[in-house]
């Protein structure tokens, strides 16, 4: 059976090019602040999805050397089309020169990696080639009065060629989700202008990422180590910086281009990818991984050629290995498998140990005054969750219909505890498990 894989590739960028020394000329900023914090030097401006589309897709077919009339289906990533329809797809579909289906696709920033697990199902179905696009002008909707969101949105669009020629899997995993809940926290309107939250965009997007990658990983049976290059969405270097962090991956497996680029939504992991391919950063069998995030807070991750949580401690992990032992005895070195009861068991456990405190921190360290355990809500359910690096035992979630604190029957002290994350005492942890307890049985 043959299966998809990227044969061409392509980028364009506007001839406009914004600088954040330009930006300061009308807007109450500074080049200094804004690098701070994103990360963003210069973007480009000026372009329309359908005219950077049909560049990159031009540019993406002559280098597989595919003619137009033998692309099965063009698929575009996009959420800034000029016009509400006709699709942007079907107009760079009649620009190419192309005969088969197209396929607007808006999942904002995340809308590339969508567009890309969606080729491979129509390549695993037996379309031959598929061009993929993904493309945004966001400088069209951004309030140029606003320094909060002027300065994080560029131009762009890049371009891959997925053709049916790979003798085995190539997407060895991926992860789609998304949460509607946050749809206020960044969003357009028909004829209006981006607004956003950036504390809980930040907040939501690097959680985003970290849960999707594992996903992603779990799926394809690869551990981080395997992992050759990360292609994150191009949207703020904090964001990527913490995502990477959280992952136990070095920032060096990164492709960037977000300093020269900006925030180009959908068009910027395959700008960032087109960027590490043109210069050699990937090499034959190895494994990338692609991560986004976007309005509404889309999640998605997809392995090529790569991503399963591996378990193993490293050095510095010996510590709270030694704490699991005593809590496990008779488990073998560095796994740890859990059903209901004995999480339940763990949390009793590391709720008494004398090394271990209940913290606001959504990770574990080691330190003289023990690890700390975080035990928030998360939507409708209660995680506990540890870091990959020092992840010897990944993540468990208990799930209910109704797992709010009200219907965990926690007075208003508690059910704060468990939705901002708060630092509480042995006694208070003690009174969550007794009521987390008695909801199981």
């Amino acid at each position: 059976m043959a299966h998809g894989r990227i044969t061409g590739w392509a980028t364009h960028l506007p001839e406009k090019r914004l600088t954040n020394h330009d930006l300061a000329e009308f807007v109450d900023t500074t080049d200094e602040w804004i690098r701070e914090r994103s990360g963003i030097s210069a973007r480009h401006v000026g372009g329309k999805v359908s005219e950077m589309s049909t560049v990159a897709g031009r540019d993406a077919l002559a280098m597989a050397g595919v003619d137009p009339g033998d692309v099965g289906l063009l698929l575009l990533a996009t959420c800034s089309s000029e016009q509400q329809f006709p699709s942007s797809a079907s107009i760079v579909q009649h620009e190419l020169g192309l005969k088969c289906g197209a396929i607007d696709i808006n999942a904002a920033c995340s809308g590339f990696v969508y567009g890309l697990v969606t080729a491979m199902q129509f390549a695993a179905g037996g379309v031959d080639t598929i061009l993929l696009i993904g493309s945004d002008a966001l400088s069209s909707l951004v309030d140029w009065t606003d320094r909060g969101t002027c300065v994080l949105f560029g131009d762009g669009a890049g371009a891959v060629v997925i053709q049916r020629s790979a003798d085995s899997p190539t997407m060895l995993g991926w992860d789609l989700m998304s949460d509607g809940s946050a749809a206020g926290i960044l969003s357009c309107e028909h004829g209006g202008k981006i607004v956003m939250n950036g504390k809980e965009v930040f907040r939501r997007a690097v959680l985003a990422m970290e849960n999707t990658a594992r996903n992603a990983m779990e799926t394809a049976g690869v551990v981080m180590d395997d992992i050759a290059l990360v292609v994150p969405h191009q949207a703020n270097i904090r964001i990527i910086d913490a995502a990477m962090k959280r992952l136990a991956i070095p920032r060096e497996k990164a492709a960037m281009v977000l300093e020269r680029t900006g925030n180009t939504s959908a068009a910027s992991i395959p700008l960032a990818l087109v960027d590490a391919l043109d210069n050699n950063r990937v090499a034959p069998g190895d494994l990338v991984l692609m991560v986004g995030f976007g309005a509404v807070v889309d999640g998605e991750e997809t392995l090529l050629s790569a991503l399963t949580e591996s378990y193993r401690l490293d050095a510095h992990d010996e510590e709270l290995w030694r704490v699991l032992r005593e809590l496990f005895p008779g488990e073998a070195p560095g796994v740890v498998n859990l059903d209901r009861p004995q999480f339940l068991d763990l949390l009793e456990g590391l709720i008494g140990h004398p090394r271990i405190q209940f913290g606001k921190k959504t990770d574990v360290t080691i330190s003289a005054q023990g690890p700390r355990l975080p035990l928030r809500m998360v939507g409708e359910r209660i995680a506990l969750r540890w870091p990959a690096g020092v992840n010897p035992l990944g993540s468990w979630i208990l799930e209910k219909a109704d797992f709010s604190p009200v219907a965990l029957g926690l007075p208003a002290k508690y059910a704060a505890v468990l939705e901002k994350g708060l630092r509480v005492s042995a006694g208070d942890a003690q009174f969550v498990l007794g009521q987390l307890e008695r909801w199981f049985e």
